[in-house]
């Protein structure tokens, strides 16, 4: 959420390494966990900022680097709430499905600088971030009972998309958004 360390992340890593062949856009914040309508202007402005605009600022600092070397890729990391409402993840959902739009806007401006950019939509997830929803029995057996895998993800579970898209293998893969979610998404009952 600091747009200064944003920079120095840049700097540093373009000083270190001489280039940037991957940005992976990880992180997120979700401060306020209730009615969508009910978020304090604060909160709101907190999750934008954070899931997209300084996302879309990342890129801005990584992409004349990229341009530069003749090519790289960016991964943001979205939600499979980018897919469907929500009344208490709401703002979170809604800048995940920006995050989405973000890709494809930068694929289409990027691509003929060698540049890509795609997005990973996960599921439920056992990270910190979700502990919140992996650690309440409610929420966990209901993750549990609406995935075709009828188990959450492990961190891991999201390594083969990152490192295909991040590889010579997904140089041709632009715009896109990969769902990893253990078949939530598709269950549709």
């Amino acid at each position: 959420s600091h747009e200064d360390q944003l920079a120095n992340l840049v700097e540093q890593t373009l000083a270190a390494w001489g280039r940037i062949d991957t940005l992976v856009c990880n992180a997120a914040a979700n401060p306020h966990y209730g009615p969508f309508l009910e978020i304090p202007d604060d909160m709101y402005d907190k999750t934008m900022l954070v899931n997209v605009r300084n996302v879309m600022k990342l890129c801005r600092m990584t992409l004349p680097a990229m341009k530069e070397q003749g090519g790289g890729s960016i991964i943001i990391t979205s939600s499979t709430g980018a897919l469907a409402g929500s009344d208490y993840l709401g703002t979170y959902c809604l800048t995940k499905a920006a995050d989405v739009q973000m890709v494809k806007n930068l694929a289409v401006a990027h691509g003929r600088d060698g540049v890509t950019a795609n997005a990973i939509l996960p599921g439920l997830v056992k990270t910190h971030f979700a502990k919140a929803l992996w650690e309440d029995p409610d929420a966990l057996a209901a993750a549990e009972r609406d995935t075709a895998l009828g188990r959450i993800g492990e961190p891991v579970d999201l390594a083969g998309i990152a490192v295909y898209l991040a590889s010579r293998a997904g140089r041709w893969t632009t715009g896109q958004s990969f769902v990893i979610d253990g078949g939530w998404a598709i269950r549709g009952e």
